[in-house]
């Protein structure tokens, strides 16, 4: 009488859905190893006020404030600007800032004569001092265009460059690699000296598959950011790309042989982990169905009663598991097709022909030059102990 093992079952839907839950994991592993983009645009005009900075500046002198004598001060300053003194203007003002550091209107026109002798370090923080402290002020939307303008000027891009980069950057979020391209080298026609700008380039020509061009954007990165956190990874990125190294994008070997090693994974690695979990249940499914359901003959000493034997007049038991054969061959068989087709998609040059004695050979490039083939042979042929029909597989590489 059929009795499957319910522990044994339950042991191996657990197994199968952890196997399941570690896929979106692999799938970001194997993500993880090619270039990200670099998504981060320069600071923006607030991004420079450091609220270290700003506190320091904002700190009351150890005597306390004096508003009326910086009011003074800042009276003074202003008859020295349209007389032309602007030394004398700028003595003056800080002067003013010293007496009251709370003052937005002191931080304002002290903001202004820095700008105009060219100290944008310290203009700048006269601006952010002044947002900090009257961020809705009659002067705020004039004072956050003067830091726009700051930080343009310090960082040397222009906002037609950083426009046409940030378009870039959404062009590469849907895969639009083209207008990525285009829009990155309008950038770099405005800043040729911008680092992240070649670097995302490069990931829009490997997208187009340029791979000549990808190489030379990422050196130039390199050469721009000598000490660049990521070098590692870029340099082998590089060495990838270079005449006979690996196949650029999906490797079919990989794939193929992934797909051996954990069925479905050749399409996780391929970037298809729908497919993939699919085929994991699959090849799953046929093979915890065979090996788990079994078959129970009870000998009873006596008729049963309801098709059931009393404990105590158990002669003994048969065990038989009648799907063991059939299910591993079939989940054996979902295995191989699902490496095999993770091949295909992974890239066009995989070849595929037949054999004199009615097997399938299967050729898969490791190298770009082809000088290193992953061979796969398969022939028919039979189990001697039990006369099937079965599949002999070898491996082999071809230099």
């Amino acid at each position: 009488m059929p009795n499957p093992s319910r522990a044994s079952l339950a042991i191996f839907f657990l197994m199968a859905g952890g196997l399941l839950g570690s896929l979106p994991a692999v799938q970001r592993e194997l993500g993880a190893q090619e270039l990200p983009p670099r998504t981060q645009m320069p600071p923006g005009p607030t991004d420079r006020c450091e609220d270290d900075r700003v506190s320091e500046r904002l700190r009351i002198p150890i005597g306390g404030a004096d508003p009326e004598e910086a009011q003074s001060r800042l009276s003074e300053a202003g008859e020295a600007a349209i007389q032309g003194e602007d030394d004398r203007a700028r003595s003056l003002l800080q002067e003013a800032s010293l007496l009251d550091p709370t003052s937005p209107e002191v931080a304002y026109r002290l903001g202004r004569i820095l700008e105009t002798t060219g100290e944008v370090a310290r203009a700048t923080l006269e601006y952010c001092t002044y947002l900090a402290l009257e961020p809705q002020g009659p002067d705020a939307p004039e004072v956050r265009g003067r830091l726009e303008a700051l930080v343009l000027q310090d960082s040397a891009i222009p906002s037609s460059a950083l426009a046409a980069y940030r378009e870039g950057l959404q062009a590469l979020q849907v895969n639009s690699f083209g207008d990525a391209a285009q829009h990155f080298s309008r950038a770099l026609v405005e800043s040729p000296g911008w680092a992240d700008a070649h670097y995302n380039r490069a990931l829009a020509y490997l997208g187009e598959e340029r791979r000549a061009a990808a190489a030379s954007d990422l050196e130039r990165y390199l050469e721009l950011e000598p000490e660049a956190s990521d070098r590692m990874r870029v340099e082998a990125r590089l060495r990838a790309l270079a005449p006979g190294g690996p196949v650029s994008g999906p490797s079919p070997a990989v794939a193929f042989a992934t797909g051996l090693l954990l069925p479905g994974m050749g399409h996780v690695y391929t970037g298809r982990p729908g497919r993939g979990i699919l085929i994991l249940a699959a090849t799953a499914s046929a093979a915890g169905v065979g090996a788990l359901y079994e078959e129970v003959d009870v000998r009873c000493r006596v008729p049963p009663v309801g098709d059931a034997c009393p404990p105590d007049q158990i002669a003994g038991e048969v065990r038989r598991r009648p799907y063991l054969v059939p299910g591993l061959i079939a989940a054996g068989a979902i295995g191989v097709a699902g490496a095999i087709h993770a091949a295909t998609t992974a890239r066009s040059d995989l070849v595929v022909s037949r054999t004199g004695s009615g097997g399938v050979e299967l050729r898969l490039p490791v190298r770009s030059d082809r000088s290193v083939l992953l061979g796969l042979e398969m022939e028919p042929g039979p189990v001697p102990s039990r006369g099937d029909a079965s599949w002999a597989m070898r491996l082999r590489l071809l230099f």
